[in-house]
């Protein structure tokens, strides 16, 4: 299909694998065969990479080894390697060999506007862990964990999201008052400066913070976006920023 689109090719000197890096509930997952299924019924899916990470080795060397770390320095078989090469046995059955050379791992991309699933993978990417639910902690939610672990970094994240926020508005202003004065130039002087004033009174852009909303919002707000957006799917997002903005602005500033 890539030849046929005449995609270009590429390539590479090292291996390179996808690891998934979304919430439990927000993952694919491949199906096992029916024959397998029938002999498990409990669980039909294959594990992840994330799974396969929370059944490592129990050996000392793998106690302090991150999630993208483990999978870029060692093999997952189902089979005993050459007699010659060192194993290790683990929580599946499964050998894990280390590699010769490290493999470059990629993940799924997320924004800061995608909530959870942001603040989710940076938790993934940066903890020690054997169970999902530590990344949660008895926080309850995983933007509040990073918070609390990382505060300096959450700090310069909410400071760059406004600092774009203001240029993104100071420029969609200065368009807008460019193009008034293109459409009333050969207007005579007092009417054209009584229509620039009431064409600029119009001006009401949409705040780049709109899509990052979620980020500056409350708990409770976080709380109940990440349901909706979680249960409406991806395809309004976007519609949801503008409403929850609409709607946290009416109760800030009440008739």
């Amino acid at each position: 299909m890539i030849l046929l689109l005449g995609y270009k090719l590429c390539r590479l000197s090292i291996a390179v694998n996808y690891l998934p890096s979304l919430p439990l509930l927000s993952r694919s997952k491949a199906i096992k065969p029916v024959y397998l299924i029938l002999e498990n019924e409990e669980n039909p899916y294959w594990n992840d990479a994330i799974e396969k990470y929370l059944k490592r080795p129990q050996s000392d060397i793998f106690h302090n080894i991150t999630y993208p770390k483990y999978h870029q320095q060692y093999q997952i078989s189902s089979k005993p390697p050459n007699i010659s090469r060192q194993y290790w046995i683990d929580l599946n059955g499964n050998y894990i060999i280390k590699r010769q050379k490290d493999i470059l791992v990629i993940f799924h991309h997320t924004l800061v506007k995608s909530g959870e699933e942001f603040f989710y993978e940076q938790l993934l990417l940066r903890f020690l862990f054997r169970d999902e639910a530590e990344l949660l902690n008895d926080f309850a939610t995983y933007k509040e964990h990073f918070q609390s672990k990382f505060p300096q970094e959450y700090g310069r994240l909410v400071s760059d999201i406004k600092k774009q926020s203001t240029i993104q508005s100071n420029a969609t202003i200065e368009n807008y008052l460019q193009l008034i004065q293109k459409i009333t130039l050969n207007i005579n002087g007092n009417l054209q400066a009584i229509i620039n004033q009431q064409l600029a009174s119009l001006i009401n852009p949409v705040p780049y913070m709109t899509r990052y909303s979620s980020i500056i919002s409350t708990d409770d707000q976080y709380f109940n976006y990440n349901i909706l957006t979680s249960s409406w799917g991806l395809l309004i997002k976007e519609n949801i920023h503008t409403f929850y903005l609409q709607v946290w602005q009416e109760l800030e500033n009440p008739l």
